[in-house]
């Protein structure tokens, strides 16, 4: 999810130019934002409700993820893989995987629906991200 701003350029520019008391506050309320994205995500994947099939798993019956729920968790290595990274000295941060299958999840395939867990994720927390790095612009603003 990319939050739209309207003419990011300058206020980014504008931004790095704030002396470093000012500034912090803020890359810190977009990394916090980044890691609340990651970390919803890592919850869902892990106790979403399952509607998919049915398959055997060992000696276990499990149950996949249906078409546009949260990915179900079967190894591990999805939510182990998660990360955040800050960019653009700290006015930007960056949430999701290396692992290519991520992506098929999120999206789908030709033979797949999407399962999405990032975008998803995002969109549930948007509302406290947009608030939260709100308030940190307007408290160092103030300073």
């Amino acid at each position: 999810m990319a939050i739209k701003i309207r003419n990011k350029q300058s206020l980014i520019k504008k931004l790095k130019e704030l002396p470093s008391k000012v500034s912090k506050p803020i890359k810190q309320e977009v990394f916090i934002s980044a890691q609340l994205i990651r970390n919803s995500a890592i919850k869902n994947i892990n106790t979403g409700p399952r509607s998919g099939a049915i398959y055997m798993v060992g000696a276990k019956n499990s149950v996949r993820s249906g078409p546009g729920e949260f990915p179900k968790t079967d190894t591990g290595q999805l939510v182990k893989s998660i990360s955040t990274q800050r960019l653009d000295s700290g006015f930007k941060s960056i949430v999701g995987t290396d692992l290519r299958y991520g992506r098929f999840l999120e999206f789908g395939t030709s033979n797949m629906q999407a399962r999405p867990w990032l975008l998803r994720s995002a969109k549930e927390n948007e509302k406290k991200i947009v608030t939260n790095i709100s308030s940190a612009v307007r408290g160092a603003l103030k300073r």
